[in-house]
């Protein structure tokens, strides 16, 4: 899900009380934009855009101001 929102120009922040999990995700978005890049779907540059758009935090506060939160379990 954040993979795709940051994909479409949207700032996402990953958030989970476990550092571990967050690492977990942000490792399994880097293969994806690395396919993406082998599949010349998009440039490394674009690849740099994306993975830009996506912070990460274990805190809600961090969601302050947010127009729109998705919950995946």
């Amino acid at each position: 899900i954040a993979f795709v929102l940051a994909e479409a120009g949207i700032e996402v922040c990953l958030i989970d009380r476990s550092k571990d999990a967050l690492v977990t995700g942000i490792a399994q978005i880097e293969r994806l934009l690395e396919g993406n890049i082998v599949k010349q779907k998009i440039t490394i540059e674009e690849a740099h855009e994306i993975r830009e758009r996506i912070t990460q935090s274990t805190t809600l506060e961090s969601l302050a101001g947010s127009d729109l939160m998705i919950e995946a379990v």
